[in-house]
């Protein structure tokens, strides 16, 4: 008897994660259009205008990344310190790029970044209807400390989620800053 491989999606996904090569460098103006596109796709009501991302950039050039694929930026991530405090500003991940772990690659390049810089503690805000986000924080290590009543311009409440940043816990696919591509990446966005 012959051994069958069975083909499902979720194969095919953990082949294409396994093998996938991810960039995180600095944001460059070039990348503003499809950083623009990433941004309406992922928040048509709140999304950022393009005067915010180039403010954001004067503002925090370190800390604005994107994650290239090959030659296309698929996902971007803005954090920064502001009196030790470290917070995600921002992230987003192209929708056809969803479940490849590039959010995941994201958020650890970040939170690694804010971890040499000091930090004890990171941040963000997200709206407490967005639970496929909520789940995605919760399973990076990110818990609920508070509701922010009427946060978004629509009046929708936003969560703040909160992390311990422990040096010794040092996410090892960010520890090498922004050189080499990372790949073998895993779960949500």
């Amino acid at each position: 008897m012959r051994n069958v491989a069975v083909i499902t999606w979720a194969n095919v996904n953990r082949i294409r994660r396994d093998n996938l090569q991810v960039t995180i460098r600095h944001f460059k103006p070039s990348d503003l259009r499809a950083v623009m596109q990433i941004e309406a796709a992922a928040f048509p009501v709140d999304g950022y205008p393009e005067s915010q991302f180039r403010d954001l950039h004067k503002e925090h050039p370190d800390g604005f990344v994107v994650a290239q694929l090959i030659e296309e930026v698929v996902g971007y991530a803005i954090g920064y310190m502001t009196d030790g405090k470290a917070e995600i500003d921002s992230i987003a991940v192209d929708l056809r790029y969803w479940n490849l772990g590039i959010g995941e690659t994201l958020v650890k390049h970040q939170i690694a970044q804010f971890r040499r810089q000091g930090a004890a503690k990171c941040t963000l805000e997200v709206r407490t209807s967005n639970v496929r986000a909520i789940k995605f924080y919760e399973y990076l290590g990110f818990r609920i400390v508070r509701t922010a009543e009427n946060y978004y311009a629509d009046k929708g409440d936003a969560y703040v989620l909160e992390m311990e940043i422990s040096p010794r816990k040092l996410p090892q696919e960010a520890a090498n800053s922004l050189s080499p591509p990372l790949s073998k990446r895993t779960t949500m966005s």
